[in-house]
């Protein structure tokens, strides 16, 4: 299933929106650890826009991808495919500022970055591995 994942800065998770289906438009599930895979980096201008306008948060950049693998609200262990318990050393970690960039970028060097084979989102941000195990 597409769906759209972004920060809950209210609840401290990753909200799940659904991109298809019965479901679309509505969230689906909130969640600490998501993989998706054909990610996609997505900002809305006009949502960014208003951030730096009003100086306030509010939902405007999401991830949007197929879900491999979710570990819910309350859930425990993981069934994740891809490297993801072990030191992130083996991936590349991607980040989000609306009042630094206008896309999200790589860490590293900042550079923007549109899409990704997969990305990894948990308590540690966002990450795309470098290996699928």
């Amino acid at each position: 299933m597409r769906v759209r994942v972004y920060k809950n800065l209210h609840k401290n998770c990753y909200s799940v929106r659904a991109m298809e289906g019965s479901m679309k438009g509505l969230v689906i599930a909130h969640c600490d650890n998501i993989v998706l895979k054909d990610a996609k980096y997505i900002v809305s201008q006009k949502g960014r826009e208003r951030v730096l306008r009003e100086r306030t948060k509010n939902v405007h950049a999401f991830v949007e991808g197929h879900i491999v693998s979710m570990v819910t609200i309350g859930k425990s262990g993981f069934d994740f495919p891809l490297h993801t318990q072990l030191p992130f050393e083996d991936s590349i970690e991607v980040t989000y500022n609306p009042y630094k960039f206008s896309s999200f970028v790589y860490k590293r060097n900042q550079n923007p970055i549109e899409h990704s084979n997969y990305a990894v989102l948990n308590d540690k941000g966002i990450h795309i591995p470098y290996r699928v195990l």
